[in-house]
């Protein structure tokens, strides 16, 4: 339902002070496992942009070919771009494969 201006004001000025607070510290503290990509193997199918649920994953142009980055700081590790992609051009640092196959089956309870 829609808010009133004093109500709007309110939420407007908690979610601004909120991004202050973020900003304003030296280091963002991002979580250390996050995908890797190789790209001299990556074909650049995007398949792994697809399917990553934070929008952690972006095309990128080099001179002879399309690819693909992670930008780590939205990148969670929840390894759904590792386990798309067609020719393991993606890993997670610190995760075995058992752990990354729990954590898919994870995904597919909801």
């Amino acid at each position: 339902s829609p808010k009133d201006i004093p109500d709007s004001v309110a939420q407007g000025s908690a979610t601004a002070s909120k991004v202050l607070a973020l900003m304003s510290k030296d280091k963002l503290l991002t979580d250390p496992i996050v995908a890797k990509v190789d790209q001299i193997r990556c074909i650049g199918c995007n398949k792994c942009i697809m399917v990553c649920p934070f929008k952690a994953i972006e095309e990128l142009s080099l001179k002879d070919r399309n690819v693909v980055q992670v930008i780590e700081s939205v990148c969670k590790g929840c390894g759904l771009c590792e386990a798309t992609c067609p020719i393991d051009a993606i890993s997670l640092s610190g995760f075995t494969d058992e752990m990354i196959l729990e954590e898919l089956n994870a995904f597919s309870l909801f």
